[in-house]
């Protein structure tokens, strides 16, 4: 993840955590040699391992000279750089963007010129480029079409396979807050040529910003699809939300989900990486807002239905208007789910330099300590309505029949009716209780759950208020 750091100029640095504490490490920043003396750009866009080998893609720049170059780098264990590629790109601006590897050459793809000139390049392991050919989307590169080649991937039938998050922008009162976005798939030989190429016509627009092979052989992408609402009497207002869709082997699509609501209040939120799980459930992550914007995760079925969401905020920036991002995700042996992103405190937070965020969280979104922001270790909270202090304790625990729910002392909290969920390991909700309140707050809450027909294993617990936010989350076993 790039990141500001000072002295001028882009530097990207890389983190290596231990998975036990989360700590870091080794970390290491990066500027090319030639830049060192005076305001350069180092940006990596995409980390990856290939055959056991750490690679970023990107670019490099002088940002006096504006001579930039496209960069694949390598990295040992100690995310030391060993050695990269460097090619010209003969314009002050483009970038690599995705990246794969097939028989012994990476594809690489990128753009040109804010945008409008996306291409394939082909690189052998030795570093030779062997092409680099342009392909041509959108009317002209007078328009304000933007088609970013997010995901690249090699097909069953050894095809590569280019996917763009593209989108159009309207300028101009009274269209200044709209968008229509789109997805692109461009499909080519080994050798560059086109074979077939897909674009989303809906009118809304939708758009991938990861796109992932899937075990039963098709695939699933993820993004933000454009919903609108009344802005004022002649004025929209677009709504980013967030977006699943599930793609059969010919690319068809078996189903698409988007939540969010866009009648209620401004929530929005985009998806920036997906993963399937061993079960043929996935997980996604990107950001959510209602103001603040939040990190977000949200765990749905094989067909798309969701199962769990949840938000996230640091609890060393806790304000309203920082911006908490996920970027990508993985999901560990144990289950586990490791996401990384960033943490941008606005400027009205006094100067606070942008930080890098790994968030872990159980298979159920439930915070696993150890995680991690800028350099330090620190503790991350679900976005919740409740003090930091409260806690949902849970007794007898071990249980056989019944278990009692108590809170901590709740202050300037208004509550209605408060649902107490009940989910197993797999995160399915097993039992709903709704505790009807009479009055607007509440000093000490206790509630009793019959457990008695549970089958034996370990269950979470979730305290929701009558805004449908998490205000208390536990865990207990059943004997």
């Amino acid at each position: 993840m790039p990141t500001q750091l000072s002295g001028g100029g882009i530097r990207s640095f890389i983190a290596k955590h231990n998975i036990e504490t989360g700590l870091v490490d080794t970390y290491n920043t990066y500027r090319p040699d030639i830049y060192q003396n005076f305001v350069g750009a180092y940006y990596n866009t995409q980390l990856r391992f290939i055959h056991n080998k750490l690679l970023s893609i990107g670019y490099t720049e002088d940002t006096l000279t504006f001579n930039r170059s496209y960069l694949i780098c390598f990295y040992d264990t100690n995310t030391t750089l060993s050695h990269y590629f460097a090619f010209p790109t003969h314009m002050p601006n483009g970038c690599l963007f995705s990246l794969t590897y097939s028989n012994n050459f990476f594809y690489v793809s990128g753009f040109l010129n804010n945008a409008h000139r996306p291409f394939l390049l082909k690189v052998d392991t030795l570093g030779n480029k062997i092409f680099e050919i342009p392909y041509v989307i959108g009317a002209s590169e007078a328009n304000t079409e933007v088609n970013v080649p997010q995901s690249i991937i090699v097909t069953d039938s050894a095809d590569i396979l280019i996917v763009f998050y593209g989108y159009k922008e309207y300028f101009g009162y009274p269209d200044s807050h709209r968008k229509v976005y789109k997805t692109i798939m461009i499909k080519t030989d080994t050798l560059g040529h086109e074979k077939w190429r897909w674009i989303d016509t809906s009118n809304n627009g939708q758009a991938a910003y990861s796109f992932q092979k899937t075990s039963d052989g098709g695939y699933i992408s993820c993004g933000s699809y454009i919903g609108y609402r009344a802005f004022n009497d002649t004025d929209d207002f677009c709504l980013n939300m967030p977006y699943l869709v599930k793609w059969n082997s010919d690319f068809s699509k078996q189903w698409e989900r988007t939540y969010t609501a866009i009648d209620v209040g401004y929530r929005q939120g985009e998806l920036y990486d997906v993963k399937e799980l061993p079960d043929g459930c996935f997980i996604a992550c990107g950001y959510y807002s209602e103001g603040s914007i939040l990190g977000y995760l949200i765990k749905v079925d094989a067909d798309g239905n969701k199962i769990w969401e949840k938000q996230y905020r640091t609890f060393e920036f806790p304000h309203t208007y920082v911006k908490h991002h996920l970027y990508d995700l993985d999901v560990l042996p144990n289950g586990d789910i490791i996401a990384v992103g960033e943490v941008n405190p606005f400027a009205s937070e006094g100067y606070i330099p942008q930080q890098g965020w790994l968030l872990r969280v159980d298979s159920n979104g439930c915070v696993v300590d150890s995680n991690w922001c800028g350099l330090s270790s620190i503790e991350v909270e679900p976005y919740t309505s409740m003090k930091k202090n409260n806690e949902l304790k849970i007794f007898p625990n071990p249980a056989n029949d019944i278990i009692n729910l108590t809170m901590d002392e709740f202050e300037n909290l208004k509550m209605g009716n408060i649902k107490v969920e009940v989910y197993d390991a797999m995160g399915r909700s097993i039992q709903i209780d709704v505790i009807q309140k009479e009055t607007s707050s509440f000093r000490e809450m206790s509630h009793q759950i019959n457990i008695s027909k549970l089958v034996t294993g370990l269950y979470f617990v979730r305290v929701i208020d009558n805004e449908n936010k998490p205000i208390g989350s536990g865990k207990f076993v059943k004997e």
